[in-house]
């Protein structure tokens, strides 16, 4: 006669299959990888001047002020009520040692553009740029 019972219990698996969790984490990174662009890019459009001048500078931590064509002045992103209201935000920051970079939309007032870059001439920026669209010839 044959005896069927086991004569081993039967082990428990102590092994953990993670295949499942590496498949959700890389499509998690996919999906960051391909969304983070997107979010990087500034929300504020301005229709930016085009020039034919040397090619763009790398990136730096920069203050970036907006000009609207409708007259609307941000600040890194944030509204800014009036050039009295941009005076007190650039005081709070380290206005001397970053450059300060103006996006003028194209057919916004000249006299806005200028008036700004004064107020950060006044309070110490040692530098000051137009950002400007770059033809591609």
């Amino acid at each position: 006669m044959i005896d069927f019972r086991r004569k081993h219990k039967k082990e428990l698996m102590s092994e953990i299959n993670i295949i499942p969790f590496t498949d959700v984490v890389l499509v998690i990174l996919i999906i960051f990888m391909i969304t983070t662009p997107m979010l990087v890019q500034s929300s504020i459009k301005v229709n930016l001047p085009e020039s034919s001048l040397n090619s763009p500078r790398e990136a730096a931590k920069t203050i970036e002020i907006t000009i609207k064509d409708n007259g609307d002045i941000y600040l890194d992103e944030k509204h800014v009520r009036d050039l009295v209201a941009l005076r007190d935000l650039l005081l709070a920051l380290p206005i001397q040692n970053s450059p300060v970079v103006v996006k003028g939309d194209k057919v916004a007032s000249y006299g806005v553009i200028a008036q700004v870059l004064g107020l950060a001439q006044k309070l110490g920026a040692k530098s000051l740029e137009l950002q400007v669209q770059y033809k591609k010839e």
